[in-house]
């Protein structure tokens, strides 16, 4: 007897597997921008991303540190962004020894925020910890959470 298996639904190359919670409707939105629907909070190959510290920092492929401000969904269900604003790096380290400090996934950033922006959910690479550096009033710490790469 030959057995049958379930068939499943493949899912597209271009979206990771994705959940989406909190729906609200306060924004932040890019003018001329339609969406369906706002989130609070995403849920990206089992890493919760939100619109609230400490959970809203990523690091996208590109290696852009990005601060999520609000989750939207497109008319087409599958089309999930995050809307939010770069953080630029510093351009040091925050340490050298024994091995620069970026080489681990550790980026020294300027609390300046860039101009708002929306980017597709498959640009975020790893999930990141913003932390206060000590005596400064502008630069904080970005680490990349071990096993949060959402490549693969």
């Amino acid at each position: 007897m030959e057995r049958r298996q379930n068939p499943r639904q493949p899912t597209p190359i271009h979206s990771p597997p994705f959940e989406l919670f909190h729906p609200h409707n306060n924004g932040p939105i890019i003018p001329g921008l339609h969406c369906a629907a706002q989130f609070k909070s995403l849920l990206l190959n089992h890493l919760k991303i939100s619109i609230t510290s400490p959970n809203n920092c990523v690091v996208l492929k590109n290696n852009n540190i990005f601060l999520v401000e609000n989750v939207i969904q497109t008319h087409n269900k599958n089309d999930v962004m995050i809307i939010g604003r770069q953080l630029p790096r510093a351009g040091r380290e925050l340490y050298q020894y024994p091995m620069a400090a970026s080489s681990l996934g550790i980026y020294v950033v300027n609390d300046c925020l860039g101009p708002l922006k929306c980017l597709p959910i498959n640009t975020i690479r790893y999930k990141a910890m913003k932390v206060p550096i000590p005596n400064s009033t502008h630069e904080f710490a970005i680490i990349e959470l071990l096993h949060s790469d959402t490549t693969n």
